[in-house]
């Protein structure tokens, strides 16, 4: 007997050797409620469809409903999960995931923007161009209605890398407007607003930067591969048998201007209507604005959310947008 069943049990055991892991026991609760989070000026309605869902709250990253990072200190990435700046651990986990046609991502308003920032790189890494950010509209009928902001080949950078943009937007399409973005700004709730110079550079194409530290947000204008301005002159050339001036101060005029800020209190960017949506409209609401996002590590995702929201606001054209890691 005991020849009989030795194969029997050997067969048992190479059965059982050959059979895969048990499924990871699936998490369903609600991570992220509707009021934690961000407050959106662009948010449109409907679910992105064939998305891949990536829920992140102040304890954990979940991936369609499996446990992938345990968060610590109200949100923020423990070392071991980081190689680098990189998140290699969920990059690969979203690159084994069947493929989808867009990320769906659900972040609590007040997890850090270092972890967002790096949850979001891993996804890009793995190849999505398409990203919804779950956010509630400032006007909504209801505080628990929520929508999606939906970007379009989101970058993400280091902290010193250099960034291009593709089509550029030429420096112009924001001084020929200097003086509307200033008034807006002004009717707002704002901290400072720079006025429109008398002396502005010419030429060149056009960078916007968005930067948020506590209660304050700050959106920036630079003049970006400006022309060459040639050799500068030594002063008027006079002519032959003309004396020159004599007497008085020799006044020498300002440098052209080549970048304009304007900062507004948090405030304003979550209001149902409000004013930097307002400023930026004659800028950035036909065509798409060069938008360089840079923020501290420990920053709360929803303020970088909402301007992001209220410079391109629902209506406007689709931002192209950068996130820089903190430095």
């Amino acid at each position: 007997m005991r020849t009989a069943v030795l194969p029997l049990l050997s067969l048992s055991l190479l059965s059982a050797c050959d059979e895969p892991p048990p499924a990871p026991e699936l998490d369903t609760s609600v991570l992220v409620g509707p009021l934690e989070l961000a407050i959106s000026a662009r948010s449109e309605t409907g679910d992105p469809s064939n998305a891949l869902h990536i829920d992140v709250n102040q304890d954990l990253v979940r991936m369609e409903g499996v446990h992938v990072v345990e968060l610590e200190r109200g949100g923020r990435l423990p070392a071991s999960a980081l190689s680098g700046d990189a998140l290699t651990g969920l990059r690969d986990r979203i690159r084994e995931a069947p493929s989808r046609s867009a990320l769906a991502l659900t972040v609590h308003g007040a997890v850090p923007y270092g972890t967002t920032v790096r949850v979001l790189q891993a996804a890009i890494d793995a190849g999505y161009r398409n990203v919804s950010f779950a956010v509630r509209p400032p006007n909504a009928p209801s505080p628990t209605t929520t929508g999606w902001m939906n970007l379009t080949a989101p970058r993400v950078v280091g902290a010193g890398d250099d960034v291009t943009f593709t089509p550029p937007r030429p420096w112009s399409d924001f001084t020929a407007n200097w003086q509307e973005v200033y008034e807006q700004c002004r009717a707002g709730m704002y901290v400072d607003c720079g006025g429109r110079p008398s002396v502005i550079a010419e030429g060149g194409e056009l960078e916007m930067t968005l930067f948020t530290r506590g209660n304050g947000m700050v959106i920036r204008f630079f003049q970006v591969n400006a022309p060459d301005a040639g050799v500068p002159s030594a002063g008027p050339a006079m002519l032959e048998g003309v004396r020159a001036p004599s007497g008085g101060e020799e006044v020498i005029p300002p440098d052209p201007a080549t970048e304009g800020a304007f900062s507004f209190r948090f405030q304003e960017a979550s209001a149902a209507e409000n004013h930097i949506s307002l400023a930026m409209r004659p800028v950035c609401g036909a065509a798409p604005c060069p938008l360089i996002v840079e923020a501290d590590e420990e920053t709360e995702t929803m303020r970088i959310l909402s301007l992001v929201g209220a410079v391109a606001p629902t209506g406007a054209a689709a931002p192209s947008l950068v996130f820089r890691l903190p430095d």
